[in-house]
């Protein structure tokens, strides 16, 4: 019974490993009948968006929050200590 899951389990294997060979040998398949809509476009150029703040000052902004806001929580706990 071993000796027939090895089998088995083997030509799964070509199987499966034979697949993409079978796949890509189709790839140009139909590729003459394409028309791309965009040939010939040039990109539109990116404008650079300045709306909104930096990022830098973003991040600078939520560390001093998170900064106050833990000196705040402490100086509250040490207010108010837990018996």
């Amino acid at each position: 019974m071993p000796q027939r899951r090895r089998i088995a389990a083997t030509v799964v294997t070509l199987a499966i490993a034979a697949y993409p060979a079978a796949a890509l040998a189709q790839q140009g398949a139909g590729d003459e009948q394409y028309q791309d809509p965009f040939a010939g476009q040039s990109a539109p150029k990116k404008k650079k968006s300045s709306s909104g703040p930096s990022p830098w000052a973003v991040i600078g902004a939520a560390l001093a929050t998170g900064y106050v806001l833990a000196k705040v929580l402490d100086w509250r706990g040490h207010a108010h200590p837990r018996l």
